[in-house]
């Protein structure tokens, strides 16, 4: 049982529908399990987007072209939400790791950087 959680935690497991009272080994469960369907919609959403730049190419009318255009943005936006949000996922899960792994000693500070926008520091 989680006996106290940073406002980060707090939001990304209500974000993801995650009772805040569950083990840490549930939470990183469940996570696991969101950033696998994740990474479905990511697959996915790069199909549709791959599709729409083929129509792209495949496209003379300029209103076709115009829709076509909408579809790859949309997919875009999409897709970079969805990076977003597995960034999230995995820069908490590692940031549980390694505070499961004992490297939270007093004094002694934990960075978990999974990209060059997100930081996660922990002390």
């Amino acid at each position: 049982m989680q006996t106290s959680s940073s406002p980060e935690e707090l939001s990304l497991q209500q974000r993801f529908g995650i009772e805040p009272d569950l083990s840490n080994e549930v939470v990183q469960e469940k996570l696991k399990e969101i950033e696998d369907s994740i990474k479905r919609d990511i697959l996915k959403e790069m199909k549709i987007k791959e599709g729409a730049e083929n129509l792209r190419k495949a496209t003379s009318d300029k209103k076709s072209l115009a829709n076509v255009n909408s579809i790859v943005k949309a997919a875009n936006s999409k897709l970079d939400d969805l990076n977003r949000e597995l960034q999230d996922v995995r820069a908490y899960l590692l940031m549980s790791n390694s505070v499961n792994q004992g490297s939270n000693t007093p004094g002694r500070g934990v960075c978990v950087c999974v990209c060059v926008c997100v930081c996660v520091c922990v002390f």
